[in-house]
């Protein structure tokens, strides 16, 4: 549609508007509206991490840490800056997996001051499973790669270490108060895989809130949620999420048969998806084989009530899986 277009043109030219707040702004609002088609729009908001400007430099190193994977091979063929290009591949390797902690760690003290405050959004975007490498950004001695370190910090891992730590001390109302300061940080906006386990783990907090309140109904719908979330990843391929997704699929069962819900077993480990899960990437041994052992350890519980959350089809389908595994061991 024209108007959808020129808005589009506007945020371009908003890129380049001589006033930084603007600038600024306008690269929040490519973060948040951009998909994959608009690769160049967003090549133009991520060259700005060499803005004049400290505050918009700092946004445009938020959306390299946080874009999804699909946003930024959409812009990586339209980035001119070698150095830029180098970060963007290797943040896309940070999803793959193929850069380790130890990788990035070594970069973050580059003699370069240019390729240290690049690496920094590799080490924001890594530090929900190795929050080490964001420390140590934090303490470096370039001014630019420390600011940036610590407001990631502050902003999202801080509120979530305080968030878990008041929960297990039973502080429930001021855990869900910081749980809910990272939802409000993410929730709407396209993130990278980590970051997507981040908001999961903040949207948990809160579910464990109104269970233990017993309100039953806000519990299912915030787990209904983490479930979807959870679903997406693995449909993606994000197969290490399968035991997080299978684990909330029998705590929303439990919650709803707990509740009274006659229906409640159309709700729990869903065979189906599963099922299709499973003829999906069948020719993955490594795959079927994670399925396989996280569904067995559900079968096995010592808590037996949870076995009727298993269809037979599932349970016959599973002992199939387990023992062509062990065959390969």
């Amino acid at each position: 549609m024209p108007e959808h277009r020129t808005d589009f043109e506007a945020l371009r030219a908003a890129l380049d508007h001589p006033d930084p707040t603007e600038r600024g702004n306008a690269v929040d609002l490519v973060w948040e509206r951009t998909t994959a088609e608009h690769g160049p729009l967003i090549a133009r908001a991520v060259e700005l991490v060499a803005d004049p400007d400290p505050a918009v430099r700092h946004r445009a190193l938020l959306l390299l840490c946080m874009a999804r994977a699909d946003r930024l091979k959409a812009a990586l063929e339209h980035l001119v800056d070698p150095m830029l290009a180098w970060t963007v591949m290797s943040l896309r390797q940070i999803d793959e997996g193929t850069m380790s902690a130890q990788d990035v760690r070594r970069h973050v003290e580059e003699r370069l001051p240019r390729s240290r405050w690049l690496t920094a959004s590799a080490a924001a975007r890594l530090a929900p499973i190795a929050p080490e490498v964001l420390v140590l950004a934090a303490e470096s001695d370039d001014e630019h790669v420390s600011y940036f370190a610590r407001r990631v910090i502050a902003d999202y891992f801080e509120p979530m270490r305080r968030a878990v730590g008041l929960f297990r001390a039973g502080e429930w109302d001021r855990a869900v108060f910081w749980a809910d300061a990272v939802i409000a940080r993410l929730r709407g906006r396209p993130r990278s895989r980590h970051y997507e386990r981040l908001l999961i783990e903040a949207l948990d907090v809160r579910a464990a809130l109104y269970s233990v309140r017993g309100d039953d109904h806000a519990a299912i719908a915030i787990s209904t949620e983490i479930i979807e979330r959870l679903t997406a990843l693995v449909d993606d391929g994000e197969l290490g999420f399968i035991g997080d997704l299978i684990a909330e699929m029998i705590g929303l069962g439990e919650t709803r048969r707990l509740a009274g819900d006659a229906e409640a077993a159309r709700s729990l480990v869903d065979a189906e998806f599963l099922l299709e899960v499973w003829a999906r990437f069948a020719g993955d041994p490594l795959m079927v084989e994670e399925l396989a052992f996280r569904l067995d350890d559900v079968l096995t519980t010592e808590d037996r009530e949870h076995g009727w959350f298993i269809s037979d089809e599932l349970a016959k389908k599973s002992g199939e899986w387990l023992r062509a595994a062990r065959e390969r061991e």
